[in-house]
């Protein structure tokens, strides 16, 4: 074979894998074949416009699946885990059409009062949204879930849920703001939507919530569309003795014991101990007086002339 011939047929199978969209690939973390047309990134909501406002379709950084999540899958292709510290200047400058926040401490005590921080909005920069979200929810870590793929309507409503189990409860949530705020408007003049709950939770271990949010009105119309549920994994810890003795001081329960019992053992015991006292000083006088008394008699003072 003449050695262009050679040549010719390289560049021919090149160009038939190049040209051909639907070839497999192999993914470089396992090795596995996988089709990349069956791997779509989230449409719909794109970047409205980056820096200085040109607008780009960029799909890379925060918007991507799992890009920054600290997990090896994403059970949720709509909403990742992400990393704060991890974003990068560009990231935190990005404007996008509809953005959604969520933070809640990945680690809490139980029978300790958290707040976890729920904040959407049309046309918001990230790194704004998430400045207010961390702030708000008074943040001991920097992750919070983000979600850019879902389409805000000019009605929210948001829940709170608690996956635990009827059995054993997991947490104790309040919406601040009451029931009545579970619902929300976004409009031309209030782009934003803030919810506050107060958790508390109860029992030790891996516990799961559940943010659910639902698009009521769109454009002031009502609509069903489907719920965007969001798992929220905390892990509760146990409290430590200082603060058990702390809680219990400060329960109502244990007010009324101190009251109860505590008090009547303490002012028994003071009686006691004063008495006590008392009964030895009298015995060291009577033994004092009994031991003067021997004196005089070994010794009895002569008679006076």
């Amino acid at each position: 074979m003449k050695p262009y011939s050679f040549i010719l047929i390289t560049l021919f199978f090149l160009f038939n894998s190049c040209s051909n969209p639907d070839s497999p690939k192999k993914d470089a973390d396992n090795g596995t074949v996988v089709d990349i047309t069956e791997m779509p990134l989230p449409k719909g909501k794109p970047v409205v416009d980056y820096e200085e406002g040109t607008d780009v379709a960029d799909k890379t950084g925060p918007t991507a699946i799992g890009s920054y999540d600290n997990n090896t899958s994403v059970k949720d292709p709509a909403s990742s885990v992400v990393d704060a510290r991890k974003l990068t200047e560009k990231d935190l400058c990005r404007r996008f059409k509809d953005l959604l926040i969520f933070h809640a401490d990945d680690t809490m005590t139980i029978k300790k009062a958290y707040q976890v921080t729920l904040e959407m909005g049309k046309d918001q920069k990230l790194g704004a949204l998430k400045d207010e979200v961390l702030e708000s929810a008074n943040a001991r870590d920097d992750k919070i879930h983000m979600d850019t793929t879902m389409e805000i309507g000019s009605k929210m409503r948001a829940t709170l849920m608690d996956m635990s189990g009827e059995v054993t409860r997991g947490f104790d949530i309040e919406l601040i703001g009451g029931p009545e705020a579970a619902e929300q408007s976004i409009s031309e003049k209030r782009k934003r939507a803030v919810w506050n709950w107060k958790l508390i939770p109860l029992t030790p271990g891996q516990q799961e919530l559940r943010l659910a949010i639902s698009v009521i009105e769109k454009n002031g119309e009502k609509v069903t569309l489907p719920t965007r549920r969001i798992p929220i994994l905390i892990y509760a810890e146990k409290e430590s003795f200082l603060t058990q003795v702390g809680n219990f001081f400060n329960d109502a329960n244990s007010k009324w014991l101190i009251t109860a019992i505590v008090i009547p053992i303490l002012i028994a015991w003071f009686t006691t101990r004063m008495r006590h006292r008392h009964d030895v000083a009298r015995a060291k006088a009577e033994d004092k007086a009994r031991q003067q008394q021997a004196a005089q008699q070994q010794n009895p003072e002569p008679p006076k002339v």
